[in-house]
């Protein structure tokens, strides 16, 4: 079944921002659906329930979570299956623990033999587990790819469901990638490049039994991976912030409207730009408010991000053909969101707490995965 508004398919619209728009609506229909099947049984509402548990992303299931689902994890096994380091993995468990969805304790304190042996043992040996609130989570979470998958083939058709699986997994098989299901967490230390730690990993498994949000994220985690070996800023505050921004000034307050991400994701964007002197922040031109510009750095910078972004594209197309692009436009179609298919599977149900936000125009052109839940729009 083809994808409806085919007579306005944005062509312009490059392989990463494709990539991007359908891995975020398929996580926020992930996540509204989760926190129905979560909320709606108790007939509360998310603000009562976050006296519960703290309410995360899918991301946060898929790196890192849902490897509790058999049973407690040493915190260093846990940190070699997130593909995360030991300082990372620290912060994200004191998140996770501030959000009630895991314990954290020395193994001396559930009967093991730290305590006998008179030492403090490292937190590597330290024992995770989820809470009863966790284990809750992770039983809603756990059949969810499979039922967002069938309401996206429903929606669009086996066929192009199909036909976009096939094209992922060949690059996912190709590029033979090392790497967790979800994008990681970007870091501001980092400036937002990709941080991955693969120390004991191989390369996953068959692409072909991969959810097919994972097979969209390792996608766009190799494409991001290529644009970033050859340019030195990361994609994300290119693709979300030079790209909406230009010289002669935009107010602060339109940026989520443009770019897709959050006041929260585009403030950290501007602070990032500013320290390099690609843009600036000043009183708004005749009005209230803040405007953000681009200076003469940054204008230099968008156009060499815009000429990579290109170039990366056409490298794909040639390593591995121009059926991804066609596959993704059959979902995604134009970049304003009333306008595209997908928008049908982004309404929120009345007790998340998307109902209460006005509804996006647009999706970011890269997920903004940011520590304060993992959002994919930095929310």
């Amino acid at each position: 079944m083809p994808a409806p508004h085919n007579q306005r398919v944005d062509a312009d619209l490059p392989l990463n921002a494709l990539l991007s728009h359908a891995l975020v609506a398929f996580t926020i229909e992930f996540d509204n659906e989760f926190e129905r099947r979560l909320i709606e049984p108790t007939g509360e509402t998310f603000k009562t329930w976050n006296r519960e548990v703290f309410l995360v992303s899918l991301a946060m299931w898929a790196n890192f979570l849902r490897f509790l689902a058999d049973g407690e994890k040493p915190v260093a096994e846990l940190a070699r299956l997130a593909y995360c380091d030991g300082q990372r993995m620290k912060s994200v468990l004191n998140g996770f623990r501030r959000w009630r969805l895991v314990v954290v304790e020395p193994p001396q304190a559930a009967g093991g033999v730290g305590e006998k042996q008179g030492r403090k043992p490292p937190f590597g040996e330290w024992l995770v587990r989820p809470t009863s609130a966790g284990e809750r989570c992770l039983s809603l979470w756990e059949p969810l790819p499979q039922a967002i998958e069938a309401r996206w083939r429903s929606r669009f058709g086996d066929t192009a469901i199909d036909g976009l699986r096939t094209q992922l997994a060949d690059i996912v098989r190709r590029r033979a990638l090392a790497a967790p299901q979800c994008l990681p967490i970007l870091s501001s230390r980092r400036e937002m490049h990709l941080e991955l730690s693969n120390e004991g990993r191989s390369a996953i498994g068959d692409p072909e039994r991969s959810p097919l949000f994972a097979l969209l994220s390792q996608a766009l985690l190799a494409f991001t991976m290529d644009f970033e070996a050859g340019h030195t800023l990361a994609l994300p505050p290119c693709a979300n912030g030079l790209r909406v921004l230009d010289g002669d000034g935009i107010p602060v307050r339109d940026l989520p409207r443009r770019s897709g991400v959050s006041k929260e994701g585009m403030a950290q964007v501007l602070n990032l730009l500013g320290r390099h002197d690609l843009a600036t922040v000043e009183p708004l031109v005749g009005g209230r408010g803040k405007q953000a510009r681009l200076t003469a750095h940054g204008l230099d910078a968008k156009a060499s991000y815009l000429e990579h972004q290109s170039s990366i594209g056409l490298r794909w197309r040639t390593e591995f053909g121009g059926g991804l692009q066609e596959s993704l436009r059959e979902i995604v179609v134009t970049r304003r969101l009333a306008d595209s298919p997908l928008a049908e599977g982004l309404v929120p149900h009345p007790c998340t707490w998307r109902a209460e936000r006005e509804p996006p125009e647009v999706l970011p052109d890269h997920p903004m995965v940011l520590g304060r839940g993992a959002w994919p729009d930095a929310s």
